[in-house]
């Protein structure tokens, strides 16, 4: 009997250290998670690791219904000039983040992950970057 107790009790560990790293992960940016990504990658030596976006989050749709003058950008499209929308991108977010400067490989990997390269920036500044992107031949959207 005392060892299906100690087997609950570890099950019941696991289980709140799986719940506390998918509300840390949920509560991650854009910016956060491709950069923990990489670390993680790094890391346990894996190849791909997709984290959860937080465009997916509950925290992202309350976000989304409370801050209606607010937007998401994202490159739906890249075209065939790959390093020049890299670069502005890379340049864009570092503009705006107060998190640290990003490589162009992370940049890519946000890209490539169809995540959202800005969260939560005035329409404003979203369509001079949407612009400033399209000029170099990307497909990008505006996320209200």
């Amino acid at each position: 009997m005392e060892m299906k107790n100690d087997y609950d009790a570890l099950l019941s560990d696991k289980q709140k250290k799986k719940e506390l790293f998918f509300k840390i992960t949920d509560s991650l940016t854009s910016v956060e998670s491709a950069e923990y990504s990489k670390d993680f990658e790094k890391r346990y030596g894996l190849e791909k690791v997709a984290l959860a976006s937080t465009a997916t989050t509950p925290q992202a749709e309350e976000k989304k219904t409370t801050s209606s003058a607010n937007v998401s950008l994202k490159i739906l499209e890249v075209g065939k000039q790959i390093i020049p929308v890299y670069l502005a991108a890379k340049d864009i977010i570092n503009k705006e983040s107060s998190e640290g400067q990003l490589s162009i490989n992370i940049v890519k990997q946000m890209v490539d992950q169809k995540k959202p390269i800005l969260e939560n920036i005035p329409r404003e500044k979203a369509n001079e970057y949407k612009k400033q992107l399209e000029e170099k031949g990307a497909k990008v959207e505006i996320i209200e």
